[in-house]
């Protein structure tokens, strides 16, 4: 089966009541083991993983062989440049992460990547601000949540 999209994948799950699971997928033998966990029981699934030409190979194989819907995500994009790059590669689903930024500057980079998105009828979600917790896992303090 080929990839599919995430929206495709949520808007079936949504219609029918079940949840989706999202992957972290960053080597041969994780993408194996998922995807055989999916076949099993008979259910769609997200590959998350960052830009690569070497996974985007293997996802694609492996998504031609089964029959269950994989959608290929990129997780935490960085830019403009790098999400042109995936969606030319094959990913069927875009996150970008600009939450570094102000919000007002966020916007306008999730507003060109949603624009860029749309023309290959590819989904979008974007992070708009902290999640509270630091990379190494040290607390925010309340001020750094999103509101």
């Amino acid at each position: 089966m080929p990839l599919v999209t995430t929206k495709e994948i949520l808007q079936d799950a949504y219609r029918n009541n079940y949840a989706i699971g999202g992957f972290g997928a960053h080597n041969v033998e994780l993408i194996k083991a998922v995807i055989a966990g999916a076949e099993k029981v008979g259910a769609p699934i997200i590959l998350q993983t960052t830009p690569s030409t070497y996974l985007m190979a293997i996802v694609k194989a492996a998504a031609a062989n089964t029959n269950v819907p994989i959608a290929l995500h990129l997780d935490h994009g960085e830019n403009l440049q790098q999400v042109v790059e995936c969606i030319r590669n094959g990913f069927t689903s875009i996150m970008i992460d600009a939450s570094h930024l102000q919000l007002q500057e966020n916007a306008e980079i999730v507003k060109q990547i949603v624009e860029v998105a749309h023309y290959a009828n590819i989904p979008v979600e974007a992070e708009l601000g902290a999640i509270g917790q630091t990379m190494n896992g040290d607390e925010l303090n309340e001020q750094s949540y999103t509101d």
